[in-house]
């Protein structure tokens, strides 16, 4: 059995291999070593929190010149034993850890699109490309969503063979480590597995409980009670902060261009984009019983862009979540027989990778495009067109199907 399919294989498609290895090992050696601001790094928030529990300190305490910890008891846990080594070679296994994850998580999601022809020597470059200036940003700054990413990836893939309890717990660790991996969760909810739905439940309260065992109930429930205030306080700030542009959701998109501010009936958007999801997704169980694997791939990359799109504070360095979609939209693309039409579907494509990635990277502060995209937070119309792409093929993909159902009837 090949690693990648014969399409990404041939001669003609091979040079994204190469390509591909070489965007991961820069990558990793991109690792700012020398940076000397303090909290320039998301890691160095991480690492001081296992740090501070070292010394005895409170990890949720703010201290001068560092960003709050924000994420849950839970996985402070493996941050204390990254905290036991130097903070350069702790840094260095956590960037080679997610960019391995990420590595496996991409070649088995190819694995399981394959390709309907070769890439050529230009479109086998484009993939890497598409993925540069978000590896750049994501690993410069040492951020936790080339992880998330993978192991979102790889909990659908678990999923798709059928390995409930993997998937469960895979996906469970996550959302214990940033909480927007629930929207994939409850999507495949819609799927009515009950064994990965009772892992997944037994899984979050073993993962919730386990500060408990580990500390006391004492210390945990004060961790608990402190990180609950800081994401009170993060909704806060989210709400009433005057410079919605640095963000990349729909919220700010809409107070920048055309001052609507939605404050706490945010939620109601939040709602009816859910609906727009979960309706198709519904309509597809009813019809033919169970998520396909084609189903369950488009999932995957709409839970992504939804994420994406409507998440409050979507940064640059979030915009790897995109790399899914990315691979996504190429493999439609290579689906398409009309020349003229895949050329199209290619340009749209490069628009999107421009509209976000490319305006949001450092690498290219000072042009046109980034000026106007931060002044008007362009950057959102790239994820709007990636929601819609999503979207609209899980909506065609449910009435071709309730189509198809009724002629079989």
């Amino acid at each position: 059995m090949t690693l990648v399919p014969t399409a990404y294989a041939h001669p003609k498609s091979r040079p994204w291999v190469f390509a591909l290895v070489v965007l991961l090992t820069l990558s990793l050696l991109a690792v700012p070593i020398v940076e000397k601001t303090p909290n320039a790094l998301a890691f160095e928030t991480f690492y001081n929190a296992g740090m501070h529990w070292l010394q005895g300190l409170n990890p949720y305490a703010a201290y001068e010149g560092f960003d709050y910890y924000k994420l849950s008891p839970t996985f402070l846990l493996p941050l204390i034993a990254f905290a036991q080594v130097p903070f350069v070679v702790s840094g260095v296994i956590w960037q080679a850890l997610s960019i391995g994850l990420f590595f496996v998580a991409m070649l088995w999601l190819l694995r399981e699109l394959p390709l309907a022809r070769p890439l050529g020597l230009g479109l086998s470059l484009l993939l890497p490309f598409l993925l540069l200036t978000d590896f750049q940003l994501n690993g410069t700054y040492l951020q936790s969503n080339t992880l998330v990413v993978a192991v979102m990836a790889l909990g659908l893939l678990f999923y798709a063979r059928g390995q409930w309890v993997i998937a469960a717990l895979l996906l469970a660790w996550i959302a214990n480590t940033k909480l927007y991996p629930l929207v994939l969760t409850l999507l495949l909810f819609l799927d009515c597995r009950w064994r990965f739905m009772v892992a997944t439940l037994l899984a979050h309260a073993v993962l919730i409980v386990l500060p408990y065992l580990v500390w006391g109930q004492a210390q945990a429930t004060l961790f608990y009670s402190h990180w609950f205030d800081l994401l009170a306080m993060d909704k806060t700030l989210t709400y009433g902060e005057p410079w919605g542009h640095f963000f990349l959701g729909l919220k700010p998109f809409l107070e920048v261009n055309f001052g609507w501010v939605l404050q706490q009936s945010y939620g109601v958007v939040l709602l009816v984009s859910a609906a727009m999801v979960a309706l198709p997704a519904l309509w597809l169980r009813w019809n033919n019983g169970a998520f396909s694997k084609e189903t369950l791939m488009l999932l995957l990359v709409t839970a992504l862009a939804w994420i994406l799109l409507f998440s409050t504070r979507t940064e640059g360095p979030t915009l790897v979540l995109i790399a899914p979609i990315y691979a996504y939209a190429l493999w439609r693309m290579m689906s398409i027989n009309s020349d003229n039409q895949r050329r199209l579907a290619l340009g749209v494509l490069i628009v999107v990778f421009v509209l976000t990635s490319l305006s949001t990277s450092d690498m290219f502060r000072g042009t046109m495009v980034h000026e106007l995209s931060w002044q008007h937070n362009l950057r959102t119309l790239g994820l709007i067109a990636a929601f819609m792409f999503t979207t609209v093929l899980l909506w065609m993909q449910a009435l071709l199907s309730g189509k198809y159902h009724d002629e079989t009837a």
